[in-house]
């Protein structure tokens, strides 16, 4: 029976600057408000209601998933605000600018890995585990961070299989040799 371990993340929010607290009260002058994750809505719902700010008209906002969705709209002069994750790639804020976008990031929160117990590690170290499971880059991230040299190299033999493309990608770029997608 093969053991799987999820590597879990705890999401921060992050204290916004002064110009990201006037870009949320200054939503109606956005074409677009883009949203590639749930926890981004969420957080960003959030920030609007702490603020006493109103939502947004609902013909503003798109949700997509993928990211590279976003790529499929019809961009160019737009402005587009862009709630995400700090840890989110910067590649698609680029290929959108490059595409005649006016993009505004608003970075509402962070992750961090979950440490593991010493049972769950001394599980993965003697081959009781064979399987990890990532729903995020950060928790690839989070998790690896706790293992060094020899230990890091067990980790990484072992099986990832991913939330999806991007998580994937994330696993074999730390150096993850066998990694599949889970299609949600």
């Amino acid at each position: 029976m093969t053991r799987i371990l999820e590597a879990k993340i705890v999401l921060e929010r992050l204290p916004l600057s002064r110009k990201s607290v006037q870009a949320l009260r200054m939503l109606p002058r956005y074409d677009i408000i883009a949203f590639t994750s749930k926890n981004a809505r969420k957080f960003f719902e959030q920030e609007l209601h702490r603020r006493h700010i109103a939502s947004p008209k609902s013909g503003q906002i798109v949700t997509v998933g993928p990211r590279n969705e976003l790529l499929k709209l019809h961009v160019r002069d737009k402005r587009i605000l862009f709630p995400r994750s700090a840890l989110a790639p910067h590649d698609i804020v680029r290929r959108m600018r490059a595409r005649g976008a006016i993009v505004r990031p608003l970075s509402l929160y962070t992750a961090h890995g979950v440490p593991l117990s010493l049972a769950q590690k001394k599980s993965l170290l003697t081959g009781k585990i064979r399987q990890l499971y990532f729903k995020s880059p950060s928790g690839i991230d989070g998790l690896l961070r706790q293992f060094r040299d020899a230990d890091r190299n067990i980790v990484l033999a072992l099986s990832a299989l991913c939330i999806g493309k991007t998580t994937a990608q994330a696993a074999r770029k730390a150096g993850f040799k066998h990694v599949s997608i889970k299609n949600v």
